[in-house]
């Protein structure tokens, strides 16, 4: 077996590692890193197209946390007798810090041996300089890999982004309009996806859509599911975002919404010139940022994670002469 390529270390952005896929091959080691989950399903649709033409390259997957590092290495090390090359996938890989020192050498041998053309993807949702300093087997993984950075992008390139793809859908959004869906979700592309092709349902086949037209969308239900209540959070009007969250529990995941309320409520603190708007956005910011972690780090199950939402959401109301509002 072959020493494989490209696990060096490096840092490189989505295009930069495309050129990079398309001048030395596919085959390697690399991390996925950072919280843009459609650039990610991108470039896992990128590697098996260039690992197989006909895309049905095997794929092993591994969830952190769960399978075991052997299992890993095995997989990296075994080649089917009719595809030459493999795919292993280890998801979440910040989870296996505290797999045994022998266990972790063995998949670091393994990521030195891998069989010609096969390819070697760890994932996870930390930014590159957060996973590489959370313990020893992340260094490892981090130097073992080409490090893909996966963070959300910059709000002119997001708007740019919007633009783009909604004329794809066959829908011409307005730079104001895509103002909007930007400021209401955020720069996550994944997000901004979903809401474009609920629009491009909606709207008819080649209709510019303004923000007049964008809001008349919203009012009739078909667009911005969780956008009245993400405001009512923010704007400090707890009940009413309560009897929001009653309507769209059943639909939205909590950490989709744990985003849009991060995001905006840290684009409120910096266009915030201080007083009691910037404090309670600071406090709701926290509460969020520690059931985020919570809910990371297992200590908060999933069959709990609503009842932790609305207690954030109750503990961050603002005091005020009437009684707070109880988490249903």
């Amino acid at each position: 077996m072959a020493r494989a390529s490209g696990g060096e270390g490096r840092t490189l952005r989505y295009a930069e590692w495309v050129a990079r896929l398309d001048s030395a091959g596919s085959g390697g080691c690399f991390l996925f890193s950072g919280p843009e989950t459609l650039l990610r399903d991108q470039a896992m649709v990128e590697l098996r197209s260039r690992l197989s033409s006909s895309g049905d390259v095997p794929v092993d997957r591994f969830h952190g946390g769960e399978a075991s590092l052997p299992q890993v290495a095995n997989a990296c090390l075994t080649v089917g007798l009719f595809h030459p090359q493999r795919l292993v996938v280890l998801s979440d890989a910040d989870r296996c810090g505290r797999a045994g020192k022998r266990d972790q050498e063995a998949l670091f041998a393994a990521l030195q041996d891998l069989p010609d053309g096969s390819c070697f993807v760890a994932t996870t949702s930390l930014a590159p300089r957060e996973f590489g300093q959370k313990n020893a087997f992340t260094k490892g993984i981090t130097r073992a890999c080409v490090v893909l950075e996966l963070s959300h992008p910059r709000p002119a390139e997001a708007l740019r982004w919007i633009l783009g793809q909604s004329q794809k859908l066959g829908v011409r959004l307005t730079p104001d309009a895509g103002e909007m869906l930007l400021g209401k979700i955020g720069p996550d592309l994944q997000e901004l996806a979903r809401e474009l092709e609920k629009l491009s349902l909606f709207a008819e086949p080649g209709e510019t859509v303004d923000v007049d037209r964008l809001q008349m969308l919203v009012r009739q239900g078909h667009l911005g599911s969780s956008w009245e209540l993400c405001d009512a959070v923010l704007e400090g009007r707890i009940g009413d975002a309560l009897r929001s969250w009653e309507a769209v529990r059943a639909t939205e995941p909590i950490p989709r919404l744990l985003w849009i309320l991060q995001q905006r409520a840290r684009d409120g603190i910096a266009r915030s010139r201080g007083g009691g708007q910037d404090v309670r956005l600071e406090r709701l910011l926290l509460a969020l940022d520690e059931l985020e972690h919570g809910i990371k780090s297992g200590r908060i199950p999933s069959v709990g994670e609503q009842v932790a939402f609305e207690r954030a959401l109750v503990e961050t109301a603002p005091p005020a002469g009437r009684g707070r509002p109880r988490p249903s």
